[in-house]
């Protein structure tokens, strides 16, 4: 490493430098049986140049090369990618809980015995296929730059599921995470075979429109939308709806929307983001008013304003980070809890859907917030309780209107889906 800095140092540019080690553990269980069981360890470091106005980017999974790695890197500033930006001189950040020592020590072995567990509560209460999958996740990162900027964290998380999958193809899953192995809740998988007793009665809702629950794991059907409206880059491009709409009421006031690296209780928090930048609490809607756009270094200085700590090697498209410069990203948006259960939840809909799953995630007008899903997992309610699934049905809409039609905020948030909890609306387009 120090031979790379100081050869990024002697091209007079502005220079950062990224590095990430990745160690993931998985065992697989489809339809009772072991499927799979696998470890890898992968590495990597990217680097990026500023001089003159413009930017270069190159990467390696090997530093056999420092000096290659550098003269790519000055190379690729011919290709014009303007940068009008600084990087940060970051030497303080808070101090998080994002790693457990006894991460390190989990085996294979170990998460085999949870992966079996999981399958042996789930198979004593269904006749259907039963997966599991737990998986094992430690990272360490570091970002250095020419402004004095060094900072390392360490990332840990183990990742538990149980699913059963019914004749017709419906998926009913739970998920669980924590920074190290501890044993998926046995009231979280009873929660799944009381929703698969539903299974076996067909509805065919009525087109028009109804009263619809998210649920956390299909969440991101409207979240991604609010990312792409509420982005610096959008603002910039000039493609987004919420220009003009900051300390505008966009949302029911019943509804908080946050992005919040700092909250340490869920794997996955962090104090800075992927430029160095410090992350802080950011409330992007708050009691249903706009607060306002999110930025990296880039969209920041496009746009005239200060970076918010949004810079991420990420996409909601997933992405490896060596390969991938930094953007606007969201990675820890999620709605402030409410008050109700999710069978007060129920009662309030009286009749309606519950969206578990959806699929087609990404059609519609993202920009403009339409979206048009298939149910992947949906349950038909009445009368205030689950009494079928339904099937070949469509929800669809604009997330501006229906989030101004959000009627009850649930009090359980998921940690394994961006610690969203559910959320009732009324008035959504449903069709067969």
């Amino acid at each position: 490493m120090k031979d790379l800095i100081e050869c990024a140092g002697r091209t007079g540019a502005e220079f950062e430098i990224y590095s990430r080690s990745l160690e993931t553990k998985a065992v697989n269980i489809e339809n009772s049986e072991l499927k799979g069981a696998n470890s890898d360890m992968s590495s990597g470091i990217s680097l990026r140049l500023v001089k003159n106005g413009m930017s270069g980017f190159s990467f390696t999974r090997n530093l056999i090369d420092p000096k290659g790695l550098v003269d790519n890197a000055v190379a690729s500033l011919a290709a014009g990618v303007e940068a009008k930006f600084s990087f940060p001189r970051t030497r303080e950040c808070p101090k998080l809980r994002t790693y457990s020592d006894k991460a390190d020590g989990i085996s294979s072995e170990e998460l085999l015995v949870e992966g079996f567990r999981m399958r042996d509560l789930l198979v004593k209460r269904v006749k259907a296929q039963v997966n599991t999958r737990v998986g094992l996740f430690i990272s360490e990162s570091r970002i250095i730059n020419s402004a004095g900027t060094d900072i390392t964290w360490k990332e840990s998380s183990v990742e538990k599921s149980g699913s059963i999958v019914s004749g017709g193809g419906s998926t009913y899953s739970v998920a669980d995470c924590g920074f190290d192995l501890h044993p998926m809740p046995e009231a979280s998988l009873e929660n799944i075979t009381r929703l698969f007793e539903a299974d076996h009665v067909e509805m065919r809702p009525a087109p028009g429109k109804h009263k619809v629950l998210f649920m956390p794991r299909a969440m991101n059907t409207l979240l991604w939308r609010v990312q792409s409206g509420a982005n610096g880059q959008s603002l910039h491009q000039k493609i987004t709806p919420l220009e003009g709409k900051t300390r505008e009421k966009i949302f029911s006031d019943i509804l908080t929307l946050r992005n919040n690296p700092l909250n340490d209780a869920i794997p996955g928090a962090r104090a800075v983001d992927d430029e160095g930048v410090p992350c802080a609490d950011f409330p992007l809607v708050d009691k249903g008013i706009f607060k306002g756009f999110y930025y990296d270094l880039n969209y920041a200085a496009k746009t005239g304003v200060t970076p918010t700590g949004h810079g991420f090697r990420r996409s909601v498209w997933g992405g490896d980070p060596i390969l991938m410069r930094p953007q606007p990203y969201l990675g820890h948006l999620y709605f402030d809890k409410g008050e109700k259960t999710f069978n007060d939840l129920l009662k309030e809909m009286g009749k309606g859907i519950v969206v578990f799953g959806a699929l087609g995630y990404h059609t519609g007008n993202i920009a403009n917030g339409d979206f048009s899903i298939g149910l992947s997992l949906g349950l038909y309610v009445e009368g205030g309780r689950i009494i079928g699934k339904v099937k070949d049905t469509m929800v669809s809409g604009n997330i501006y209107e229906i989030m101004k039609r959000a009627v009850a905020v649930g009090c359980d948030s998921d940690p394994a889906y961006a610690n969203n909890p559910p959320v009732l609306f009324d008035g959504v387009d449903v069709s067969n």
